[in-house]
């Protein structure tokens, strides 16, 4: 389950039709973890929130999120090294596709969440 789990994040992250390029990988990997370990993901979706309402930056509820993800696997997923493995590649990928989201965040320059309409 584990290694379909990281071959559908690649796929969507690393798409053959595409030229090898894609997304970032967060929607896919979460859809995977709510498959895998729903009460992971139910703790991400949680800490998302909050932290999305906190900052408005996605990019950071969603490196935070999948840090947590790798985390919450290294302490209490003392059993599966798949899944583990999993949250290691997962998370070493997503932090690789957000490396201009991180400068940004880094510099001050990242776009907020806004709900209002543009002029």
């Amino acid at each position: 389950q584990a290694l379909a789990a990281l071959l559908s994040v690649l796929g969507h992250m690393f798409s053959p039709l595409l030229r090898f390029k894609g997304g970032k990988g967060v929607a896919t990997a979460f859809g995977a973890i709510i498959a895998l370990q729903p009460w992971f993901a139910l703790v991400m979706l949680l800490a998302f929130v909050i932290i999305l309402a906190l900052t408005k930056y996605v990019s950071l509820g969603s490196l935070i999120c999948i840090a947590l993800y790798f985390a919450m696997n290294l302490f209490f997923n003392t059993s599966d090294f798949f899944l583990l493995g999993y949250s290691i590649i997962v998370c070493a990928l997503i932090f690789y596709k957000h490396k201009e989201n991180i400068r940004r965040l880094y510099y001050h320059s990242e776009s907020k969440l806004s709900f209002k309409k543009k002029n």
